[in-house]
């Protein structure tokens, strides 16, 4: 389902998990009055990986902008800060998040490391 990844070079406090195949997996940004979907890369207490569908999506690093995130049929809407973007890959950061959307966050997380612990081969 997804791998812990960690980067000391680029000062990550939290450990990240990667969803591969997840049914919720793709999160929508709102920018200027538009939708654009994004498919998470990596996903962690503090910030996400996404990888933007459209690639000319107006996403410029240190925008502010609103991502929804599904999580067990409920839609959180969060406020997030773009910290860097290469091409198609954009990090956001997670802005005032309410206690509700933390607690989501952090169950989706342990999920997502669950299905990956079960699609590991045997040893």
């Amino acid at each position: 389902m997804g791998e812990v990844v960690t980067s000391m070079a680029e000062k990550r406090s939290s450990s990240r998990i990667v969803p591969i195949g997840s049914n919720e997996d793709i999160v929508i940004l709102h920018i200027d009055g538009d939708q654009h979907l994004a498919k998470i890369l990596d996903l962690s207490d503090g910030g996400v990986c996404v990888y933007l569908v459209e690639p000319d999506a107006p996403v410029q690093t240190e925008d502010t902008v609103l991502m929804s995130l599904y999580h067990q049929e409920k839609v959180e809407e969060i406020d997030v800060k773009v910290c860097r973007k290469t091409g198609q890959l954009v990090g956001l950061e997670f802005l005032k998040l309410s206690r509700e959307a933390s607690e989501h966050i952090r169950s989706k997380i342990i999920r997502l490391e669950v299905e990956w612990i079960r699609m590991k081969p045997g040893d």
